[in-house]
């Protein structure tokens, strides 16, 4: 028969989803607001082939925020948007060593990013 694997493939989580809602308010002749909001999920997952704790990510959920001025003619529009809203901390990757006997060694890994701001100022032309 076909072999069977005993653990979870790497960097596969079993769900992962998002969700989005926004809305724009009309300000007449001073153009318009858009306000939106994103939450996004990913459930636990593995870096290494061996499924170690040491070497996972549990599930986690971010949020972004953006507010957005439009003008009236849509040539300008200057937006505050943040990532990350709640300043979570999740890793993007893991890696565990482990000594000869396989006791852990230490582990590395990469953050994924911190709460960040933006402002962005646009010109249509």
């Amino acid at each position: 028969g076909a072999p069977t694997m005993t653990t979870r493939p790497p960097y596969i989580p079993r769900w992962k989803g998002s969700l989005g809602a926004q809305h724009v308010h009309g300000l007449g002749s001073a153009g318009s607001l858009t306000g939106r909001v994103d939450w996004s999920y990913q459930s636990l997952v593995y870096f290494d082939l061996a499924n170690t704790p040491e070497g996972a990510q549990s599930g986690y959920g971010l949020v972004n925020g953006r507010l957005q001025w439009d003008d009236a003619n849509s040539k300008w529009s200057i937006a505050l948007e943040v990532r990350n809203a709640a300043n979570k901390l999740y890793y993007s990757f893991k890696t565990p060593t482990l000594n000869g006997d396989g006791t852990l060694f230490n582990v590395t890994g990469t953050p994924g990013m911190p709460r960040t701001e933006f402002v962005t100022l646009t010109r249509k032309f």
